[in-house]
């Protein structure tokens, strides 16, 4: 019983994540419009920061995958890494956002 009560909990947990990932990228790509329309004084920093943003996604997209693919053995630690990553990408999107306000 309780295989399918974590089952649902891991469904659920998974939606949520794949939800929000996809609003998050969808941010960090409306930054990168944002940016590539910015000063060219500013280009260089910009394009930093979404080389950063860029690879911290990639990152998330494959813990996500991974934990899609996970099983009860192995989910609490994926979770965690997912977790992790994507909370690195999250302040690492947080950070530009407030560094392109500012210029």
């Amino acid at each position: 019983m309780s295989t399918s009560i974590d089952t649902t909990q891991h469904q659920n947990y998974l939606q949520n994540a794949e939800t929000e990932f996809s609003r998050l990228s969808q941010q960090v790509d409306a930054y990168r419009k944002r940016a590539q329309h910015a000063k060219a004084t500013f280009s260089a920093v910009y394009q930093v920061e979404l080389e950063h943003l860029s690879v911290k996604r990639n990152t998330v997209q494959r813990k996500l995958q991974r934990l899609q693919q996970a099983n009860n053995a192995h989910w609490n630690e994926l979770q965690q890494d997912f977790e992790q990553a994507w909370n690195e990408l999250n302040d690492a999107y947080l950070r530009a956002i407030a560094s392109f306000e500012r210029a």
